[in-house]
């Protein structure tokens, strides 16, 4: 059986939306993830930063800390950053969570709309050629 142009190329343009569909629905998948584990999907800095109050009083330390050797005292210079402690350190560790749990889930679903809007489109798209092919077939028979 021939196949004319036109079916060859909605058939390669099906095709093309086809491994498009698959990309989209893993990284949508992923997505579905992030939303409902934000916990599992966080950077690993994040994670190690907030598993522990020593560890979170480590990185607030090195944050407001300017490195290399220190300034001598001058009347001028700001007082040296004193980390919360006990109760308040762990509401801080918890906050601080908190707000890259939520910075997690609002990225995700962010990216699933986009996700859902190129999906979309995507299958319009094989659904306009599947029917260029099938009449492009029709009419070579």
């Amino acid at each position: 059986m021939k196949k004319s142009i036109l079916e060859i190329y909605a058939l390669a343009v099906c095709f093309f939306t086809v491994v498009c569909f698959v990309f989209l629905i893993g990284f949508a998948g992923w997505n579905v993830v992030q939303l409902c584990a934000p916990k599992f999907t966080i950077g690993q800095s994040d994670y190690q930063r907030h598993k522990s109050d020593d560890a979170f009083r480590e990185s607030i330390v090195s944050e407001h800390s300017y490195g290399g050797a220190p300034a001598p005292p001058s009347a001028s210079a700001p007082p040296a950053y004193v980390p919360p402690e006990g109760a308040a350190l762990t509401a801080a560790r918890e906050k601080s969570l908190q707000q890259i749990l939520d910075v997690e889930r609002r990225s995700a679903l962010q990216d699933l709309v986009k996700r859902s809007f190129f999906l979309a489109i995507t299958v319009l798209i094989f659904v306009v050629h599947w029917k260029f092919a099938a009449r492009a077939r029709q009419n070579a028979a």
